[in-house]
């Protein structure tokens, strides 16, 4: 978090809390928060112990690759590495990869699927897939 941010949230939180009902701004006694309009009451803690949260959750960036959730940061699907034929292929998992150089078929441990190879149109799920995939490639050419 920045600098400016901080400030930002930091600023939020001294202005006095509204009624999520009727917003307008709630008088605090000892402990507890009250609207004079409708009638709304809650524990002052409790109250501001969700603005300090829901104040930081909007400061916070949202990590690349992920979607927020109310309070939770979640992996968007779309985004984990997929193998030429189509599957995912996470940290500890194997790939089986055409080596141009070699010309035979490589297993590989994946140990971070975040780099670019592993969605190589070479890496494959399964020795079998791969070796299909290289003869299919020797019939084109």
């Amino acid at each position: 978090m920045t600098e400016n941010e901080a400030r930002k949230v930091a600023e939020e939180l001294l202005v006095p809390p509204s009624c999520p009902e009727c917003k307008v701004q709630l008088i605090h006694a000892r402990d507890s928060a009250a609207c004079l309009v409708c009638g709304y009451q809650r524990n002052w803690h409790l109250l501001q112990s969700d603005r300090i949260t829901t104040a930081l959750l909007s400061a916070a960036r949202v990590p690349d690759g992920c979607a927020r959730e109310g309070v939770t940061d979640r992996k968007v699907l779309g985004t984990l590495p997929l193998t030429a034929d189509g599957c995912v292929c996470g940290a500890g998992g194997k790939v089986y990869v055409n080596s141009m150089v070699q010309k035979q078929v490589i297993e590989c441990e994946v140990r971070d699927g975040r780099f670019g190879w592993l969605t190589s149109p070479l890496c494959y799920s399964t020795r079998d897939a791969a070796l299909a995939a290289r003869k299919e490639g020797a019939k084109d050419e």
